[in-house]
């Protein structure tokens, strides 16, 4: 195992490979792990708002969608310099969503993070099918998760007796790691709040790649 490292899969938003994704991949690196950002399209750089939301509709929720993050994660696994069985998953927004779809279907995984990503799903999780702690970190003004979405999450969550943790941030909207987010009362950046949110993301990944 000398010479080897932690692995997390770092699920982009909505936008794909953006500067803003890439940076959060290395904030997560700079905590010690190999990082590898998905780009679930298979586009790169060259996406428009408009272009990024009907591929993620297209995707979102279909059989292509697992396939495609079964495919990236075992790309991460693979990795020479990765300890496959220390490989963690955070996502944000959409890629929040693709974070926890990979706990859901039972991936080989530590630890699953979705940050202000949706909490709905087509395939629920079931009792057994993971051991991944599963820590969802929310902004509760988002309005792209509201309440009874959350009520039902944890009745996902609770009914599977799944290792899971909710984060609420009382002053936080969606999109709230990303500075570039400027719409206020739906998507704006909180410096704070995101702060909080990547302590957290270090914390957990500490304790479930260990």
């Amino acid at each position: 195992m000398q010479g080897l490292v932690r692995g997390v899969l770092l699920c982009p938003n909505m936008m794909g490979l953006t500067e803003s994704n890439i940076y959060h991949g290395k904030r997560i690196a700079a905590m010690g792990y190999t990082v590898l950002v998905a780009d679930l399209y298979g586009r790169g750089f060259s996406l428009s708002s408009d272009e990024a939301f009907a591929m993620m509709t297209e995707l979102k929720d279909t059989p292509e969608e697992i396939n495609r993050l079964n495919i990236v994660l075992e790309i991460l696994s693979d990795d020479k310099h990765v300890i496959r069985e220390k490989v963690g998953v955070v996502g944000f927004c959409y890629g929040g969503h693709c974070a926890l779809e990979l706990a859901r279907i039972g991936a080989e995984i530590k630890t699953s993070i979705s940050v202000h990503g949706t909490l709905t799903t087509t395939r629920p999780i079931v009792k057994g099918r993971t051991s991944a702690k599963v820590v969802v970190l929310n902004g509760a003004r988002d309005s792209f998760v509201p309440l009874l979405h959350v009520i039902e999450f944890f009745k996902e969550m609770v009914t599977a007796e799944a290792n899971f943790e909710f984060v609420n941030y009382a002053e936080a909207v969606h999109s709230f790691t990303f500075p570039k987010a400027d719409i206020p009362g739906k998507m704006f950046y909180h410096e704070d709040i995101c702060n909080r949110a990547f302590k957290h993301i270090e914390s957990t990944l500490h304790e479930a790649l260990i």
